[in-house]
């Protein structure tokens, strides 16, 4: 098996983000979006909202582009 360059402190981050136990699954998703770079489902959607505080489901481009 490969090795990876993770430090502890990154691992007992990892853990203290899970919201109980983890099983494999869920270690797989947290340590997925560690290597992937991607952030939380919610840290989009909450970026997403700053640009659509009227929660339309869409924004458009002229709103944005000079």
């Amino acid at each position: 098996m490969g090795k990876l360059n993770v430090k502890d402190k990154e691992l007992e981050d990892m853990f203290k983000e899970a919201s109980g136990p983890i099983n494999f699954t869920m270690f797989l998703n947290q340590f997925g979006e560690k290597l992937h770079g991607t952030d939380p489902e919610d840290t989009i959607l909450n970026a997403f909202r700053m640009f659509d505080p009227e929660d339309k489901g869409h924004v458009h481009k002229d709103e944005y582009v000079d």
